[in-house]
């Protein structure tokens, strides 16, 4: 299979100033992917990535509001893996460089053609999929989780994210799945700061907010003991 046919049911996230590339780009885009969600700036970009389902970023450097280098700091705040591509005219080595600490997968010098744009996705189509083989997991009711963005990805698509402790909490029952996790264990995983004291009110108040958005019945009380993720 043509390592861009794997797109096929991913969406991807293009974000330009110019009105002509952006509606360019779209064409092509949207005959490869899923769903293709447009920005003109790096605000409405970020406000994209907390709204959708977004597997892929290909984005303009020089942009109003929030330009490039910005966004891809913020998006690497909550997710280290979404794979980013780079859209710039910049050829500049220290330029370069900057971009590559910020974990980009891929950089394509303007202007853009369709050719350099379908060499680019072969390039990234594998890093794609071994980044959902290996940051997604599949909990009750067909929901996945991804655990680089702390994300839960409903069937129908949605979106919800998790608070800090929910995502500790979490990941702390995944690595101990069907067994009982002590309420000694979530305290020192959970509440990790030195300064926290973990009381059976906030605890209560963490499960009950994760249970919300994972479902209820995946989450059970060990009266006296602790805490167990089941099936």
């Amino acid at each position: 299979m043509d390592g861009i046919e794997k797109f096929r049911s991913s969406n991807v996230l293009f974000a330009d100033d110019d009105d002509m590339v952006r509606n360019s780009i779209d064409f092509t885009l949207r005959n490869l992917f899923n769903k293709t969600f447009l920005a003109p700036n790096g605000r409405l970009a970020l406000e994209l990535c907390r709204t959708k389902q977004i597997d892929l970023i290909i984005t303009d450097i020089e942009m109003p509001d929030v330009d490039g280098i910005e966004f891809i700091r913020q998006i690497r705040e909550i997710d280290l893996f979404l794979p980013i591509v780079i859209l710039s005219a910049h050829t500049n080595i220290e330029y370069l460089l900057s971009c590559v600490n910020l974990n980009i997968q891929a950089y394509i010098v303007k202007p853009i053609t369709s050719t350099k744009l379908h060499d680019t996705l072969e390039q990234v189509s594998n890093y794609l999929q071994e980044k959902k083989v290996t940051t997604e997991l599949e909990l009750a009711n067909k929901t996945r989780y991804d655990k680089a963005s702390a994300t839960l990805i409903y069937p129908q698509g949605e979106r919800m994210s998790l608070k800090k402790k929910e995502k500790l909490l979490l990941d702390l029952l995944l690595k101990n799945k069907n067994s009982i996790v002590s309420y000694e264990t979530i305290e020192k995983a959970v509440w990790n700061d030195y300064w926290e004291v973990m009381t059976s009110y906030a605890l209560r108040t963490v499960v009950k907010n994760l249970r919300k958005k994972v479902g209820k019945e995946i989450i059970e009380n060990i009266s006296g003991q602790g805490y167990r993720l089941g099936n």
